[in-house]
């Protein structure tokens, strides 16, 4: 199953959507935690940045990703086709504390910033 985060109920939603302002995609369940999906099944994932947390390497989750990958609802998003797909630490469980939810925030600026510096080189987006 993938698990799509949703925005209520969560430190880490908190943190994204309402402290610093971040836009759930259109599929992100508004009245619900999460929302699990098999990666065959997986409605568009309407969104300009793709956040992935993998539990484990395991093979067996490996195989999962891969399936999800050759799906069309992946292949259609405005994230996988930008090349704004990020793999990420535990934020999860990261958001529970201070220190936490402060390296997420690291992150994400890390992330902004290897985003800009691309951008300005002309290597997002050009296909």
């Amino acid at each position: 199953m993938i698990r799509l985060q949703g925005t209520i109920n969560h430190p880490l939603s908190d943190l994204l959507y309402t402290e610093l302002g971040l836009q759930p995609a259109q599929i992100a369940p508004p009245e619900h935690q999460w929302v699990d999906y098999p990666a065959e099944r997986i409605p568009l994932l309407d969104t300009d940045h793709l956040f992935i947390h993998r539990l484990s390497m395991h093979p067996a989750s490996e195989k999962l990703l891969r399936r999800l990958k050759q799906t069309s609802s992946w292949n259609r998003s405005p994230a996988v086709l930008g090349g704004n797909v990020h793999d990420i630490s535990s934020w999860l469980m990261m958001s529970w504390t201070p220190s936490g939810r402060h390296r997420i925030m690291d992150e994400l600026v890390h992330l902004a910033e290897q985003h800009a510096a691309l951008s300005h080189a002309g290597l997002i987006g050009q296909f």
